[in-house]
């Protein structure tokens, strides 16, 4: 069952949002804005409870995110269930890369916002290969929302962005910001640039739930202000751990291409899939997602959502 709501998960962060949204009082803990924010919005939780444990289709990623998702054919994506818990479980093939869970859904379902937070659970399941290649993952993104090996339009264009978590490493127990941008460093290599790597990597095990947050404010167009924040937190003892921490990013240009603000945080990137160097491993392997949420918040130290 998809469930809206317009408070998160704190009672305090609730009467929190609803002061902001009302007359513009104070902000919740650690928050700061891009100019005037004319609502507070929270979409989801999105917690898959009641759901058939069946494939999760199209059709049901357009029911419970929003008519205009994209999807991919390739999405392996079922209900599972645990100990009375529903959840998306992603199904990566043994040795191929690319085939996962891929689909986008906007953030909003009308209008545009300079700030955005979102969050969602992960769990690896038992028996996960920690192999040598990277695991891409869920992110948020802007404009062209540029992603593979793009990286030469995005620093040419100033369109488009994306920033994603990655498992990375060697092994790839490390989770990682994956970063394309007007501001990527590198020279592409027969026209190719992948992603930046950010931050110093935050140690994942398997058989655990980590909150995955990631928290955008745009940066004024043509400066280097935009703001990032992504952290892990582990579910079993609340430790946070910060992927990434940047101040200074230029993710795009506001109307580069089009009428609408590419520097501004968009869609909600649900990707999962092997990619990169390394050879995958031999044997099918899961995942779990669930508890998916956002707002049009940012967040400059961990919030509790």
């Amino acid at each position: 069952m998809t469930r809206s709501s317009t408070s998160l998960a704190t009672p305090r962060l609730a009467v929190l949002l609803t002061l902001v949204g009302a007359c513009g009082g104070p902000a919740p803990e650690g928050e700061e804005e891009l100019g005037m924010l004319s609502q507070a919005l929270t979409r989801g939780p999105w917690t898959f409870e009641g759901k058939p444990l069946d494939a999760y289709t199209q059709a049901e990623a357009q029911a419970d995110f929003g008519a205009s998702t994209g999807w991919d054919a390739t999405s392996q994506i079922t209900v599972g269930s645990s100990g009375g818990n529903e959840y998306l479980r992603v199904k990566l093939p043994a040795s191929t890369e690319n085939d996962g869970g891929k689909f986008y859904p906007p953030l909003w379902t009308s209008g545009e916002y300079a700030t955005a937070t979102l969050r969602w659970k992960m769990y690896l399941e038992p028996g996960w290969d920690f192999y040598s290649g990277d695991l891409k993952m869920a992110g948020v993104s802007g404009g062209k929302g540029y992603t593979g090996g793009a990286g030469d339009e995005a620093q040419a264009n100033c369109d488009g962005w994306s920033s994603r978590f990655v498992l990375g490493g060697n092994p790839n127990n490390k989770l990682y910001a994956y970063y394309y941008g007007c501001d990527m460093t590198g020279t592409p290599s027969g026209g190719i640039l992948y992603g930046n790597k950010l931050g110093t990597g935050c140690a994942v095990t398997v058989g655990e739930w980590y909150t995955l947050i990631i928290s955008v404010q745009a940066n004024t167009s043509g400066q280097a202000n935009g703001k990032l924040r992504m952290w892990a937190r582990r579910e079993s003892d609340g430790t946070v751990c910060t992927v990434a921490s940047s101040d200074t990013r230029r993710f795009a240009n506001d109307t580069a291409t089009y009428t609408w603000h590419e520097n501004y945080p968009r869609k909600w990137n649900a990707e999962w899939f092997r990619g990169g160097a390394g050879t995958p491993p031999a044997e099918d392997h899961f995942l779990r997602v669930d508890d998916v949420l956002w707002n049009n918040y940012f967040y400059s130290t961990a919030p509790s959502l």
